[in-house]
C-alpha cells in the first residue's frame, strides 16, 4: 500500500471540497494588496523587483521588499474617502544584527513612511552594510494604525556565510523556487502536450486540457511541497525536484480523473503503457 499516494488523494479531496474563511475587513483601513516582492535593484529612480516566492539571495546595496497597491474599501468612512496619502510604520523582524561600531544588538527594525492611493507602492529594506546580511528569516510588516495591513515573509541566504550542509539545503530550495515559478506558468501545458496524457485523461483538444487544468496549477504545487516534508530525508537537489515534479504530476492526474469521475485504475494503467 502507498501512504504517500494515499495521503495525498485525502490531501487533494480535501482541497476539492475546499473551505475558504473570510477575514472581516475593517472599512476604515486602508486596503493593501501586494503585486510582488523579491530582491530589488535600483538605477537612478527605476526600482526593479525581481520577483520571488520567499527565498531571496540579496547582495550589498540591493533590497529586498515589495511592490504594492493601496485601495479605499467599500463603505469607508468619509473622512477616509477624502485621503490619498497614509502615514504608516515599516516594521522588520530580523536574525540578530550587531552594529560593528556600538555593539548594538537589534532584532526588530521600524522606521515611519507613507503610502499612497496608487498600485505603484515600494516597501524597501536596503542592505547598505556588509552586517546586516545574515540568512535567516525577515518579516516585513507595514501598520497602519497600529494594525498590520501587508505583510511579506522572506528567507534570505548568504552563501558566504553557510556551511555545506546548509548550502545544499538552500540549493534545494533554490531549486524548488526555480520550478514552482517555471510550473505556475507551464505546469498544465506540461500535461496537455502529451498526446498521451489528453487521450488517457479523456481531453478532446489541448485547448480544454489547458483550461481545465490551470485551475489546478496552483493547488497541485502546495499538494506537492506538502508531500515532499513527509518520509525521506533529502538527498540531492536535483533529486527532490524529481520528487516535486512526479507528485505535482499525480495531483493533476488525480484532479482530472476526480472532476470527470474516469476510471482512476484505467487511467492510471494507460498513463503507464
Amino acid at each position: 500500500m502507498n501512504f504517500r499516494k494515499i495521503t495525498m488523494v485525502g490531501l487533494l479531496l480535501s482541497s476539492l471540497a475546499g473551505c475558504s474563511s473570510l477575514s472581516s475587513v475593517d472599512n476604515n483601513v486602508p486596503k493593501v494588496t501586494i503585486s510582488e516582492g523579491g530582491v530589488i535593484s535600483q538605477n537612478g529612480a527605476v526600482y526593479t523587483v525581481k520577483a520571488s516566492n520567499k527565498l531571496v539571495t540579496p547582495k550589498l546595496g540591493q533590497y529586498i521588499g515589495f511592490r504594492y497597491a493601496v485601495e479605499i474599501p467599500d463603505g469607508a468612512s468619509d473622512e477616509l474617502k477624502g485621503k490619498t496619502a497614509f502615514p504608516i510604520t515599516a516594521r522588520m523582524t530580523h536574525p540578530k544584527l550587531v552594529n560593528p561600531a556600538t555593539k548594538q544588538a537589534t532584532t526588530v527594525s521600524t522606521w515611519s513612511d507613507t503610502m499612497y492611493k496608487h498600485d505603484k507602492n515600494l516597501a524597501l529594506w536596503q542592505f547598505s552594510e556588509p552586517y546586516e546580511l545574515i540568512s535567516g528569516s525577515w518579516v516585513f510588516e507595514l501598520l497602519y494604525k497600529d494594525q498590520v495591513v501587508a505583510k511579506r515573509e522572506f528567507t534570505v541566504a548568504n552563501n558566504e556565510q553557510l556551511n555545506q550542509s546548509l548550502k545544499n539545503t538552500f540549493e534545494t530550495a533554490f531549486m524548488l523556487n526555480s520550478t514552482r515559478s517555471w510550473l505556475t506558468q507551464n505546469g498544465d501545458a506540461l500535461v496537455c502536450d502529451k498526446a498521451k496524457s489528453k487521450r488517457c485523461l479523456q481531453f478532446s483538444s489541448t485547448e480544454e486540457c489547458n483550461q481545465t487544468l490551470s485551475r489546478y496549477n496552483s493547488m497541485c504545487q502546495q499538494i506537492a511541497l506538502k508531500q515532499m516534508g513527509r518520509g525521506d530525508e533529502i538527498t540531492s537537489a536535483k533529486e527532490e525536484m524529481k520528487k516535486y515534479v512526479s507528485y505535482f504530476f499525480y495531483c493533476m492526474h488525480s484532479a482530472r480523473i476526480n472532476e470527470a469521475k474516469l476510471d482512476k485504475k484505467q487511467v492510471h494503467a494507460c498513463l503507464k503503457g
